[in-house]
């Protein structure tokens, strides 16, 4: 994607041009590696896997890419439960206030909680937090994917 392009997008909300740059090249490292044989000239644009319906989710996109794309382990976590016709919501099995991403950077625990605007942090989550760091873990809060490039190169 050229600049242009790029500064019209949904992403340049999220990151610098830079950084898309940057998860663009893990992306065709990724590729190159994992399908060797697979024709350059038929590579998709990375934009097109990172987009979400909503700026969290296509937040939570770049960074579990990201992570995959060079050499972590990472997943989104649903909080939200089910609905099922005739019964209604059903919660989910996770741990109330968990983390939006679960990942395993450069071997050590991420517990990733993304945040645009003026979203902050329940009750829940905090003490989510507060366990994840006591057990030594790692938790970041993070409103764009600029700023977990920062607290990722940091690790």
């Amino acid at each position: 994607m050229k600049q242009h392009h790029f500064n019209r997008s949904k992403l340049a909300k999220l990151m610098t041009f830079d950084d898309y740059l940057e998860i663009e090249k893990a992306y065709l490292e990724y590729v190159q590696i994992t399908y060797p044989n697979y024709p350059e000239n038929r590579i998709t644009d990375v934009s097109d896997r990172l987009k979400g319906s909503r700026p969290s989710n296509t937040l939570q996109n770049c960074i579990v890419r990201y992570l995959l794309w060079t050499g972590n382990q990472a997943e989104q976590i649903n909080t939200t439960g089910t609905y099922r016709k005739g019964i209604g919501w059903t919660p989910s099995g996770s741990t109330k206030g968990s983390a939006d991403i679960s990942a395993t950077v450069k071997g050590r625990s991420v517990k990733i909680e993304v945040k645009i605007g003026r979203d902050v942090q329940s009750e829940a989550q905090q003490k989510y937090q507060n366990n994840i760091e006591r057990a030594g873990g790692i938790y970041w809060i993070v409103k764009t994917f600029t700023e977990f490039l920062i607290k990722y190169k940091t690790l």
